[in-house]
């Protein structure tokens, strides 16, 4: 298996240039495209512009969360570990979340996760790679080349 960066946000810097990026192993990264498409078979092809797709815009559309109810594993503790804005306490399913919450946006690291949740049970094969440490003991020259 191969390493790849999987980029969330704004990746090609065209805009506000805000980006996450996901460690992934995998053996053809074609494997997401793929699993894409078999959603955007059954979806429709503006699946993903329902995912905090807009600038300033970070909910997540209907289909989506249907999707997520109906064709992955996604749960109701896989929401609460990532999300970052809501009191989840009284909430007792990801249909009541999903209730809740519909309208509301959602951090990039709940996007993140249903994204891969999704692409998950659509067929795409890869492993998420832990966190690797940074080395903070080293000159790492280039400051002065960053930012205005």
């Amino acid at each position: 298996m191969k390493m790849y960066h999987l980029p969330f946000g704004d990746w090609s810097g065209d805009g506000h240039r805000e980006f996450r990026v996901i460690p992934v192993k995998c053996e053809d990264p074609n494997t997401f495209k793929q699993a894409e498409d078999k959603i955007k078979a059954k979806y429709g092809e503006y699946f993903f512009s329902h995912m905090a797709d807009d600038f300033g815009d970070a909910t997540v559309g209907e289909d989506v969360w249907q999707a997520l109810l109906n064709d992955t594993d996604y749960t109701l503790e896989d929401f609460i570990k990532t999300d970052e804005y809501y009191d989840t306490s009284g909430i007792t399913s990801l249909a009541q979340c999903y209730q809740e919450f519909k309208d509301e946006p959602m951090s990039i690291t709940v996007v993140i996760n249903m994204y891969l949740a999704l692409v998950r049970a659509y067929g795409a094969k890869f492993e998420i790679v832990p966190d690797v440490e940074m080395i903070t003991n080293v000159a790492a020259p280039g400051y002065g080349c960053l930012g205005d």
